[in-house]
Formats: structure tokens, sequence, C-alpha cells
């Protein structure tokens, strides 16, 4: 990896972490994205019609604990069968490190879940940053980087990473759509797993785990 490379990598990760201690800042200091947060949140859960609602309800699904742990642990296992440490090295961390850290950052920040009459959704856990969010940045990214080699021509390869970020993105849409999460919750969740995953793949690029990446992405 080549110096300005490595600048790159390092420009995304403190640009994603720079983010994450803005919005942190921005609500433990009250920069006013209170207001905005609730304006925005109140108007789109009202406007919700009972289609969406239930449509985003089956999409949440995708960054749920439950669902989450499942695939992790099949995923994991195909691996380990497989033989496939690198991959293992890869996904499992991704995975562990933006569950744990997702419960030690809500603990800390305590933020309340907003309240929303209109929602039909309510949930007392803390709201800072959002675990939906989150966890989803780190299992469809992990899980694409790591498919990535297996795919041969360009156009599968950005369906596949067209796919992860819609995907990622729609988990994320769906914490509002349901009224459980604040837009900063969501936008903190993005940006600090961000953090996390591109510095997993700069240990992989870097060749840290002593053999060569996955898939060079330079």
């Amino acid at each position: 990896m080549s110096r300005k490379q490595q600048i790159c990598w390092v420009l995304g990760m403190t640009g994603c972490l720079l983010v994450f201690m803005l919005l942190t800042g921005a609500y433990v200091w009250g920069w006013g994205t209170a207001e905005v947060d609730q304006t925005f949140g109140s108007g789109l859960v009202t406007r919700v019609k009972p289609l969406t609602h239930d449509i985003f309800a089956v999409i949440t699904i995708l960054g749920d604990t439950n669902f989450v742990t499942v695939v992790t642990v099949l995923i994991s296992l195909v691996f380990i069968i497989k033989k496939l440490w690198h991959q293992l090295a890869i996904f499992l961390p991704a995975i562990l490190s933006g569950w744990q850290l997702n419960n030690i950052l809500k603990d800390l920040i305590a933020r309340p879940r907003p309240v929303y009459p209109e929602a039909v959704h309510h949930m007392t856990s803390f709201s800072f940053p959002s675990g939906h969010a989150m966890i989803s940045v780190a299992l469809f990214g992990s899980l694409a980087y790591i498919l990535l080699p297996y795919l041969k021509t360009k156009a599968a390869r950005r369906a596949l990473l067209v796919g992860a970020v819609l995907l990622t993105l729609l988990v994320g849409f769906s914490r509002l759509v349901l009224g459980v999460h604040y837009l900063t919750d969501i936008a903190a969740g993005f940006a600090f797993s961000g953090f996390l995953l591109l510095l997993i793949l700069f240990a992989d690029q870097w060749e840290w785990f002593r053999r060569p990446p996955l898939n060079r992405l330079y």
C-alpha cells in the first residue's frame, strides 16, 4: 500500500469518526439538533401509511439482534467448516465490535428514545447511536467486501456494492419510519460503524493478517 493510499484510508476513517464525534457533541451540548430531530421524526411518522409501516417493519428485521445473531453464527460456521480463516477474521470482528461498542456508547450517552403519539412502536432502551444502523454497516459491508473477489465482472461487483449500501440505508430508514430513533441516532450509527469497518478493512489491505488482502481495492 502506497503512502497516498494509506492517507486516503486514514482520511476516510478520520472523517467517519469526526462525524460521529460532532453528532455526539451536538446532542450532549445541545447544539440545536434536538429540535431538528424532533421536527423531522414527528413529520415523518405522522405521514407514514399503514402499508409503508408494514413494509419497513419487515425490513427492520434485517438489523434485529435475533436475526443478525442467527446469520452471524451460520456464516461463521460456514467459514470454519471451509477453513476460511481470513474471511472469518474480517467478518466476526466487524460484527462483534459493532455490537459491543454500541451497547457501551448507548449506556455512556444515555439518550432517551423518541416518543411520538402516532408511532405504533415504543422502546425504553437508550437511543444513541442506533444499533440497527451500526450492525447493518458491519454486516452488509463486511459481507460485500468478502464476496467481491468471487465476482469477476464489474457489473456484478457494482450490483453487490449498491445492494449492500441500499440494504444498509433501508434498515436505518426503517428505524425512522417506525419512530424508534432520531435522525442523528441513525447518522451517528452509520458513521461510527463505518469507522470500525474501515479500520478492519484497512488492516486487511495493509496485510496485518500476515497474508495478501482478500481483494485489493487499489
